[in-house]
């Protein structure tokens, strides 16, 4: 089941365009058909542990929409398409253009410390901060049940807490990694520990 393997099969190229063509045309969950705000979504809904940041994202959109010819609700288009999209395309352009930036065209066949590359990790700690933070949106089905008046005060708070706390965390980790000076064991030579 190699991806080589598999593009030899005549089956792959006859399914494949089936599968687009489906994907793009097919009406599966029609979107106008849901609730146009946050706070009249079901609050019993609950997906899987992996697409908890994109509905953490959605249920902190607010319910814009961009009509001219067509209606393009941004409610679901920016948090449920741009965001995973820009996410995947960061993480797999961010070696390129790191060393773009630095000048580090060397193969690198281990880990960095994170002291070694602190900007690298302040990202990668912010970027973990913002998808726990959209992660914890969803946990408050069951609060908006029980306080329903905090319902629009929760939606704000996670909306300002989705765009401070990643930098924050990004501030506070890049100014706490240790120099080679701060670390116990390190004796500042290649050959170290």
């Amino acid at each position: 089941m190699f991806p080589t393997f598999m593009a030899k099969k005549p089956v792959l190229f006859m399914v494949r365009p089936h599968h687009g063509a489906l994907g793009a045309f097919a009406q599966i969950n029609p979107i106008w058909q849901f609730a146009r705000t946050t706070l009249r979504r079901s609050p019993t809904r609950q997906p899987d542990w992996y697409m908890g940041w994109l509905d953490g994202a959605l249920r902190i959109m607010p319910s814009w929409e961009f009509a001219w010819v067509h209606t393009v609700p941004l409610e679901v288009f920016l948090p449920a398409v741009i965001s995973p999209a820009s996410s995947s395309i960061s993480a797999l352009m961010w070696p390129a253009l790191e060393r773009r930036f630095t000048g580090d065209n060397a193969l690198h066949n281990l880990l960095d410390r994170p002291r070694d590359r602190p900007k690298r990790t302040a990202a990668g700690a912010a970027m973990l901060a913002l998808l726990f933070t959209l992660f914890a949106v969803q946990f408050d089905r069951c609060a908006g049940q029980l306080l329903p008046r905090l319902a629009e005060l929760r939606l704000c708070a996670f909306r300002v807490l989705t765009f401070v706390v990643p930098v924050i965390v990004g501030f506070v980790t890049y100014g706490d990694v240790p120099g080679d000076a701060g670390c116990a064991g390190h004796s500042g030579s290649a050959s170290g520990p």
